[in-house]
């Protein structure tokens, strides 16, 4: 109310709306709703209320009540065509939200607290006091309610509000400012060290990303926010912690075929020289289908058989050299592969050759007679199926599906 207040007062007046929450948390929630409404509409305001039901969303996804309430107001808010969105944290907040981040074991990134400005969102009254709000309040007569749940102490940030601050006070009075100045010198390192983490050669698509081993060698506080900035890129921003970021960047040092699992249906693995985030990997049912031509829908995808190249990768085989009795299927027990040129060998060392990561090879189809693979799909074709001059050419193209 004090900032709403601040621009009405405005001069020139600005153009801006109002949104306000109804977290359906407290039996007056409504009405408070309402008050902030009228108040709007006697001073030519444009105000909407968005309801949102905070209890139901944190039993469905498992998070607390503060977590939830956070992002549903955010969802209210973000869809908003505007300029600016002008949230009214003041500085006691700002000093709370930093110690609640410490509490909880979070890094410099947590540890930086609110800023001004953030993307869209503006903080106009974060260098005030809640001293000094109430203080604009009362000696320009805004009218404000009091939400009841904020004084219950089962609330974390109300804990610490009404509890732990106080107790910190009488070591220092200056304990609110201290803790901003904290923060604003902790924002100074995050940023060095967020500067010296470069991606360029981090490659993000299709909803995965792939981190180079080069990137993940480097001191651990740069390593650590070159998979922060990752992730960024894929549009990940909550719910990871610093075990999370620890262990991706483990894997550099892991087997190959090596994954962890991560928030957000995501699993990191190491690919040879890099670890890729992404999507945790479908796992494909095995399969055997009689060799044809024509478009073949598999569970990894689309495989071609013609006698016409179509767009993209094609190997080409000599359709006399196929035995009648090819299949295609995946892979199994007992395989080996006879690569273009000679030299057999079993095809799951030929694929670990060829650097295809442990959780692709079984999406790979193959041109099988028998144990003896004719056609590594996508990859390559055997001795045995090479063409001459007097082939009868296939050419055969796989396209992956998503997973």
């Amino acid at each position: 109310m004090a900032m709403l207040d601040m621009f009405v007062r405005h001069e020139p007046k600005l153009h801006f709306s109002v949104v306000t929450v109804d977290h359906s948390l407290r039996k007056e929630s409504g009405s408070d709703c309402l008050f902030v409404q009228q108040w709007c509409a006697q001073h030519g305001v444009k105000c909407d209320i968005v309801k949102v039901d905070v209890n139901s969303y944190c039993r469905e996804k498992g998070v607390s009540v503060e977590t939830g309430a956070r992002i549903l107001r955010y969802e209210a808010l973000n869809g908003r065509q505007c300029d600016y969105i002008c949230l009214a944290h003041n500085k006691d907040d700002n000093a709370e939200s930093v110690l609640m981040h410490i509490i909880r074991g979070s890094g410099l990134k947590g540890a930086t607290g609110m800023q001004t400005f953030s993307g869209k969102y503006f903080r106009p009254l974060l260098e005030m006091t809640k001293k000094e709000v109430l203080q604009y309040c009362q000696d320009n007569a805004v009218p404000f309610v009091t939400d009841s749940t904020n004084s219950d102490c089962n609330y974390t940030r109300n804990f610490l509000r009404h509890k732990v601050i106080p107790l910190l006070k009488q070591i220092n009075g200056n304990v609110i400012d201290n803790i901003v100045q904290f923060a604003e010198n902790v924002a100074l390192d995050q940023q060095y060290l967020t500067d010296c983490a470069v991606t360029d050669e981090v490659v993000t698509g299709e909803g995965k990303a792939f981190i180079p081993d080069s990137l993940l060698r480097q001191h651990p506080a740069v390593a650590y926010r070159v998979v922060d900035k990752t992730l960024a890129a894929m549009g990940v921003v909550n719910d990871f912690n610093r075990t999370h970021y620890l262990s991706v960047i483990a894997l550099k040092d892991k087997q190959s075929g090596s994954r962890v699992d991560l928030p957000h249906g995501l699993t990191a693995y190491n690919d040879y020289n890099g670890v890729t985030i992404c999507k945790s990997f479908a796992t494909h049912s095995d399969y055997s289908l009689p060799f044809k031509e024509g478009y073949i829908q598999l569970p990894s995808g689309t495989l071609y058989v013609g006698k016409r190249p179509v767009e993209g990768f094609c190997l080409r085989v000599d359709a006399k050299k196929i035995p009648p009795d090819a299949v295609i299927r995946t892979r199994s027990e007992g395989d080996v592969f006879t690569k273009f040129g000679g030299g057999t060998k079993p095809l799951k060392k030929f694929l670990i050759d060829k650097k295809i990561p442990a959780r692709m090879r079984d999406a790979i189809p193959l041109i099988a007679s028998d144990n003896r693979i004719l056609v590594v799909c996508g990859v390559e074709i055997a001795d045995s199926v090479k063409t001459d001059d007097k082939s009868e050419i296939y050419y055969i193209n796989f396209t992956k599906g998503k997973n």
